[in-house]
C-alpha cells in the first residue's frame, strides 16, 4: 500500500485499565506490568492480567495520538485584558480595577 507504514515505525499505545496508566512503547508498558504494584492493583480490580491492558497500533494507535497532538496545540482563547472591570453583583461597568474595587 502506498504510504503505509511499515510495522517497526507504526505507532504504539497501550492502556493499563487496572492502574489507569498509558503507554507509548512497549517496553514500558512491559516494566509496568512486571511491577509489583501494577500486579497488586490488578488483584484487588475487577481485571485479569489478560483484561488489564488494551494495546492500540497502527491506525488506531496513530488516530489517538494525532487527536491528542490537536488537542494540545489548540490554545484556549485568552482576552486581552483579563482585569476585571465589570462589578460583580450590578451590570456597572468601570475603567480601572480600583474604581470597581471601591464600588464593590
Amino acid at each position: 500500500l502506498a504510504g503505509a507504514q511499515p510495522a517497526s515505525a507504526q505507532s504504539f499505545l497501550a492502556r493499563c485499565k487496572a492502574c489507569r496508566k498509558e503507554f507509548s512503547s512497549e517496553g514500558a508498558l512491559n516494566q509496568h506490568t512486571s511491577s509489583k504494584k501494577h500486579r497488586t492493583t490488578v488483584k484487588k480490580s475487577n481485571f485479569t492480567e489478560d483484561t488489564a491492558v488494551e494495546r492500540l497500533q497502527g491506525v488506531e494507535a496513530d488516530a489517538v495520538v494525532e487527536a491528542r497532538q490537536a488537542l494540545a496545540e489548540a490554545e484556549p482563547e485568552i482576552e486581552e485584558d483579563p482585569i476585571p472591570t465589570a462589578c460583580l453583583f450590578c451590570p456597572e461597568q468601570f475603567d480601572a480595577i480600583e474604581t470597581n474595587l471601591a464600588h464593590m
